[in-house]
């Protein structure tokens, strides 16, 4: 894209461009694969994988640490780990089976088998194993402005250790998303990460996790029947804000 010369002191006072790939990362700093060796250090990065899901950076054994899909043709390497997903899994979906009857038998449909392991994410973002990373907005939402609002803001709130819960309790939500993502999206929700009809209540669960109520000063008949605004979100956030100022 073509910009005016001012372009970067709009986006930010101070602003460094390197056109490069990522060579190695530690605890403090960055590595660049470019002639002069770049590095820096950094507190935070940001990965803005655009259009692709970005998941190619990471090893095998990477992505299976951190519970991202990788290839089921690996799942014989850790044998005991898989039975337990399946085990996990197939309990939940027992569970979503007997609340929700009409999925159990879905009409005739062309089911194409996914290849790749599910999405193994508290709430689709954090990792059991590694509260140092989230992945936002891997998840298919029908307004993927608004996933990646919330999600943002979760975010925030998990970093600063306002997001506590039993590893237990996070592996059981992780199958019953699974499970029923599976069941409400067949081949699209192979890998348990399609919720194109549940954006509302997934935002609604995202808020509640932070433990604030801003957006939901409307009235009782406005918070069941009313459309959720981005300035809701706005609300939510200040409060959030404010309550972590004290």
């Amino acid at each position: 894209m073509l910009h005016h010369a001012d372009f970067w002191e709009v986006v930010a006072e101070k602003v460094n461009v390197y056109r490069a790939k990522v060579k190695a990362l530690n605890k403090t700093e960055l590595y660049l694969d470019n002639e002069d060796d770049t590095h820096f250090q950094c507190d935070a990065i940001l990965c803005g994988t655009g259009w692709q899901r970005g998941l190619h950076m990471f090893s095998d054994d990477l992505k299976l640490h951190l519970g991202l899909p990788y290839a089921k043709s690996l799942q014989s390497r850790v044998s005991e780990e898989t039975q337990r997903w399946k085990k996990l899994v197939a309990d939940a979906d027992e569970a979503v089976c007997d609340r929700f009857h009409i999925l159990k038998k879905p009409p005739p449909h062309i089911y194409i088998e996914e290849d790749r392991t599910p999405y193994h994410l508290y709430r689709t973002i954090a990792p059991l194993a590694d509260d140092s990373i989230v992945f936002i907005n891997h998840a298919t939402f029908a307004n993927k402005l608004l996933a990646a609002e919330i999600q943002a803001m979760w975010a925030v709130a998990y970093f600063d250790g306002n997001i506590k819960v039993q590893r237990e309790d996070k592996e059981r939500d992780i199958a019953m998303w699974v499970a029923w993502s599976r069941r409400r999206y067949l081949s699209n929700g192979g890998l348990g990460n399609s919720a194109a009809f549940d954006s509302v209540p997934y935002v609604d669960t995202l808020l509640k996790d932070m433990g604030v109520s801003a957006h939901l000063d409307k009235g009782w008949w406005k918070n069941w029947f009313g459309t959720l605004w981005p300035a809701d979100l706005g609300r939510a956030w200040n409060e959030y804000l404010r309550r972590e100022m004290k």
